[in-house]
């Protein structure tokens, strides 16, 4: 077997860089023939991750889940795609938390050689863009890639909390149109989501998700035309809930559409920016499509028959 271990040196405090020798070492009593190779910065692990297909049974890689996101864009256009193992070493790993992979760099890699293969679902965007865990646009979306890499280090996930306080805590309403299943919904928003995983900012959101059922959940918080500083507020804490409660918890209201598929069109605003992952993503309307049970992954043996597998 051919196994590549692809490494982000930047991930999270680069505490990879420690342990490069120990993962290849137990990598090559698993795989045999191992090589290593390092992201040289932005996009280059999906361009490695792109080159490995058909060449590499296995695609082992380390970094967060902005890394985990090249990996999949890099591999899921191909027709030959290799089993991904995955030691998360970023600065949220919600990814990791969903599919219930350690978050131990020690046992992340055990992982790698003593899981189990599972396959997972991808979201396929405007059918050239590929999210793993979630599609979001609206308020406080875009902490997650503009927080300063040098406040993510020192602080971890609080530099996201400090960047929605400086720059995020100015709502804006924005026009959305979803189709789904024949049925169409207008409506304003302040937030919008899409989650297939069962934590988003390492809140445990959708702890029912299912990982492989080639759907994804959908929710859009609702604003009135022409809000007041009231409505404002009252919106604000509606995410709050959202994120403190979860998806269950949000019942469809005036506050609330939920929704459930594998397809959807969403038409909004040309400066809406969507987020991919925690990644910076297109603006405006977005083609969502769920590829089930797209790429396959190495998980922890005791979770592969948990509910979050279809099992």
């Amino acid at each position: 077997m051919r196994c590549l271990f692809l490494y982000n040196p930047q991930s999270g405090k680069g505490t990879i860089n420690k342990y490069v020798e120990f993962a290849a070492a137990q990598l090559k009593e698993k795989f045999g023939n191992v090589e290593v190779a390092c992201s040289e910065g932005p996009k280059d692990m999906e361009k490695k991750a792109k080159e490995a297909c058909g060449k590499y049974d296995y695609l082992v890689f380390s970094g967060g889940d902005g890394s985990f996101n090249e990996i999949i864009n890099g591999i899921c256009g191909e027709s030959q795609r290799p089993v991904l193992g995955y030691i998360p070493t970023g600065t949220v790993n919600d990814i990791s938390r969903s599919c219930g992979i350690p978050r131990s760099i020690k046992r992340a890699i055990k992982n790698v050689t003593e899981g189990i293969v599972k396959k997972l679902d991808v979201m396929s965007v405007n059918g050239k863009y590929f999210a793993e865990y979630e599609v979001s646009a609206g308020a406080m979306t875009s902490c997650s890639y503009k927080a300063p890499r040098q406040e993510k280090i020192a602080l971890g996930k609080f530099a996201y909390a400090l960047e929605i306080l400086r720059n995020n805590m100015k709502l804006v309403d924005f026009p959305v149109v979803v189709e789904c299943d024949g049925a169409v919904y207008r409506t304003n928003c302040e937030f919008v989501v899409f989650i297939n995983s069962s934590s988003i900012a390492s809140m445990p959101v959708n702890p029912k998700a299912v990982l492989n059922d080639g759907e994804v959940e959908l929710l859009l918080i609702r604003q009135v035309e022409k809000p007041r500083w009231y409505h404002k507020f009252r919106a604000f804490f509606k995410i709050l809930h959202f994120f403190a409660f979860g998806y269950n918890n949000s019942k469809n209201n005036a506050d609330f559409i939920k929704l459930k598929g594998s397809s959807f069109l969403v038409r909004t605003s040309q400066d809406v920016v969507w987020n991919f992952d925690g990644e910076e993503g297109v603006k405006g309307d977005v083609s969502v499509n769920v590829l089930k049970e797209h790429i396959e992954l190495i998980v922890p043996s005791r979770k592969a028959n948990k509910k979050r597998f279809g099992s």
